[in-house]
C-alpha cells in the first residue's frame, strides 16, 4: 500500500490519489455558494482564491463533481494571509449520494477547522462514494467566513 503522505515521492502516474484545488478541478462540476462578498465569488475557474462571506451559521457553500468519485480527504485555509484574521475555526459538511440525496457526514460531526488564516488542515474522511460536498462554517475568527478547499479524490473512482 502507497503511503500517501509521502506521494511527491510515487510518480504521479502511479499515485493512488489525487488532490485538486477546487476552483481548478476537471473534477468539479460547479461550485455554489449562499452567498459571497464582492470579489470572493469563488466558483469553477474565477479568480477569487478563496470564498468569503459573512453570516456564520447561515452559510453554506456547494461543490458538484463531474461523477460520482471516491474521496479521501479535503484540506481547508483561510485567506492565506501571513497576518491575516479571516478563517474558518469549525465546519459541518453533508455529501451527495449518486441518487442526488443529501447526507449529513457523521450525523453532523464539527471539524475542527484554522486557527490562523495561512495554515492547510488536512481532514481524512475515509472514503466516501459521493457527487459532491456541502460545507457549512459553524464559527470563524471576526465573525468573517473565508475558506479555502482542496479535494482529494481516489484516482480509481470505484465504488
Amino acid at each position: 500500500m502507497e503511503d500517501k503522505g509521502n506521494d511527491l515521492l510515487v510518480p504521479e502516474d502511479k499515485r493512488r490519489f489525487s488532490t485538486h484545488e477546487v476552483t481548478k478541478s476537471v473534477r468539479i462540476k460547479k461550485i455554489t455558494q449562499s452567498s459571497t462578498l464582492p470579489g470572493y465569488d469563488y466558483t469553477k475557474n474565477d479568480d477569487a482564491d478563496y470564498w468569503q462571506t459573512f453570516e456564520v451559521g447561515n452559510e453554506w457553500m456547494r461543490l458538484d463533481f463531474e461523477d460520482s468519485y471516491r474521496i479521501d480527504s479535503i484540506k481547508v485555509r483561510g485567506t492565506g494571509a501571513p497576518d491575516g484574521q479571516n478563517f474558518v475555526r469549525s465546519f459541518n459538511f453533508e455529501y451527495i449520494t449518486e441518487g442526488g440525496k443529501i447526507v449529513p457526514y457523521m450525523d453532523g460531526k464539527t471539524f475542527k477547522a484554522n486557527t490562523s488564516s495561512d495554515e492547510i488542515i488536512p481532514i481524512d474522511l475515509g472514503d466516501i462514494y459521493c457527487k459532491g460536498l456541502i460545507i457549512y462554517p459553524e464559527s470563524t475568527a471576526n465573525n468573517i467566513i473565508a475558506m479555502k478547499v482542496w479535494v482529494t479524490f481516489n484516482k480509481g473512482d470505484v465504488a
